[in-house]
């Protein structure tokens, strides 16, 4: 009997010992690994040659069916990853924005998203979370204005339908192996993909939980004698044109030696395009090369132009805000960032934008931030460190 326990006992120390060897070699619970940053077909896809809401657009911003590509980071094990069949988990989603003149792949590389979401997850300080990266650049075919800003008009088309709608139905429906989760969403974007995803998040007020924007042209100020639009945008593009307002032209591809100008024609190509494709009077009018349309600058030698202001002022997030969207952002969970040396001055936007949803009552978290010694906090200066933040911010909210 003594024999048989002694046996039994080698027999179970045995079996503990194996199954410690086996846990080492295979755990149960894998170790983070690496994300995947992949490029999506056409969107939105899966629906034949069903024209979406940029087919319409006179500016060549899709292909004829109004289909642009995405990117989309997974995160480590996501069944995609491995061509597995959708499992049960499903992932929140962010809606991530680019900035003006940066397509998808380029959003990727250079602020090399994959590497930054696998280390916050490695690190504990993100959730796995679904990246989908859609770009508003305007670099195709022979127009090259450098962004459409995700506005909505007749020569760059309905971005706003086109991602609050058609992009988000497509996540749900046709790419089911993403297991994005509806009842999590975020969207946000960096620069003019920070515009963007507030612009969106505004029209489309139930469907996103988080919003974010990374120096972002949040307030635009109209007339207002300390608005951004006057005291700001005016004299830097005068002086990138040594004064000379008739010198002021659309450039394309978009001029990067006068980027206060090449901005200012991209948002007006959004927001002030000019409706009658034959009239080319009056001094705010402005040509776009190498087509027939054109664009109304909102000041002429003397100022601001209150009807063109009127036009930028209906798509100003601070605006809309106090008129038109009044408590599109109750309930959602709000951040936005700035550098204190932005070179287009977007932060004294974010200072007015921040200012407004205090008065407003807006719970938001806002950060304005300084860079160092020869380096100072400009437009992209630290944006890889900026995009952590929002990620984190992001899940921590979802």
């Amino acid at each position: 009997m003594a024999k048989f326990l002694k046996i039994s006992l080698l027999l179970v120390i045995g079996v503990i010992l194996l199954s410690g060897c086996a846990k080492r070699s295979n755990p149960i619970i894998p170790e983070v690994g690496e994300g995947d940053y992949l490029k999506l077909p056409a969107a939105p896809g899966g629906m034949g040659d069903t024209p979406t809401a940029l087919a319409s657009a006179l500016l060549n911003v899709a292909d004829p069916a109004g289909k642009r590509s995405l990117h989309a980071y997974l995160p480590p094990w996501h069944p995609a990853i491995f061509g597995r069949p959708p499992s049960r988990q499903k992932y929140p989603v962010l809606y991530l924005l680019a900035d003006f003149n940066q397509n998808t792949q380029e959003l990727g590389g250079f602020y090399q998203l994959q590497k930054v979401a696998d280390e916050l997850l490695a690190a504990g300080e993100m959730d796995s979370l679904v990246i989908i990266v859609i770009s508003g650049d305007l670099q195709i075919s022979t127009t090259d204005l450098g962004g459409t800003f995700y506005g909505n008009s007749f020569l760059i088309g309905d971005w706003i339908t086109f991602i609050g709608q058609q992009v988000v139905t497509q996540m749900d429906t046709f790419y089911l192996s993403f297991n994005t989760d509806p009842d999590r969403r975020a969207i946000a974007g960096l620069g003019m993909g920070g515009y963007g995803a507030f612009r969106i998040a505004l029209e489309y007020d139930t469907l996103f939980d988080v919003v974010g924007a990374l120096s972002a042209p949040l307030a635009l100020g109209g007339q207002d004698p300390s608005g951004w639009l006057d005291t700001l945008l005016r004299p830097e593009v005068l002086s990138e044109n040594n004064g000379n307002y008739d010198s002021i032209e659309a450039a394309t591809p978009f001029d990067p030696a006068k980027p206060a100008t090449s901005r200012m024609i991209a948002m007006a190509a959004a927001f002030s395009p000019r409706t009658d494709t034959l009239d080319t009077t009056g001094v705010t009018y402005r040509k776009i090369p190498g087509t027939r349309y054109g664009v109304d600058i909102p000041f002429d030698a003397s100022g601001l132009v209150g009807s063109l202001v009127d036009q930028w002022m209906a798509n100003d997030i601070e605006n809309l805000l106090t008129t038109t969207k009044a408590g599109a952002l109750a309930g959602k969970k709000v951040y936005f960032d700035c550098g204190d040396a932005d070179e287009f001055e977007f932060d004294a936007m974010n200072d007015k934008f921040h200012t407004t949803l205090g008065i407003l009552g807006i719970v938001h978290t806002y950060e304005k931030y300084s860079g160092y010694a020869g380096h100072d906090a400009t437009h992209n200066q630290f944006a890889y460190d900026r995009l952590k933040e929002l990620l984190k911010f992001v899940s921590a909210n979802m």
